[in-house]
């Protein structure tokens, strides 16, 4: 899981910059198409959410990765509770995979990331049967927002 997660945030961050949300933007190897992505890691708790935006194919993600949100269950669906601030705590249903939790369900990516945009101190998820996990929110703003744009989704 260490490697999954160390692959995934090298797709956005060094290792040396891992404070805050980080935003990238690469050309698939393959079909030379952009790939927009935004992502944060709590190092402590080995985790990290992707916000990714695909244009050519008008696809965009919000994936939850790390032990602590893998679901065990034999299930296609898990609830993931998440809470920005001191806000009542919310919840969603996010797809399982194996490396953890995705969404890509517009309207649930618009709901999480603006209220992302709109905390002053943290995100908070949790997925069922294991502990919640908080991240920053520092520079979450510019790097959801500039993921987001090209597959005209306004958080």
């Amino acid at each position: 899981m260490r490697m999954l997660i160390a692959a995934c945030m090298a797709l956005i961050v060094s290792p040396a910059a891992a404070d805050g949300w980080k935003f990238e933007t690469r050309e698939d190897p393959m079909t030379d198409a952009l790939e927009y992505k935004a992502g944060v890691i709590n190092e402590d708790a080995q985790a990290m959410i992707l916000v990714a935006c695909y244009p050519a194919d008008d696809h965009v993600t919000l994936a939850l990765r790390g032990t602590k949100f893998i679901d065990d269950r034999v299930e296609v669906y898990t609830k993931v509770t998440w809470r920005i601030d001191k806000a009542a705590p919310k919840s969603s249903m996010f797809r399982v995979w194996k490396s953890g939790p995705t969404t890509i369900d517009r309207d649930v990516i618009s709901e999480i990331a603006g209220s992302i945009l709109t905390a002053k101190d943290r995100f908070v998820a949790q997925v069922r049967g294991h502990p919640p996990v908080g991240f920053s929110v520092e520079g979450a703003s510019v790097a959801i927002s500039k993921a987001l744009t090209p597959c005209n989704l306004t958080p």
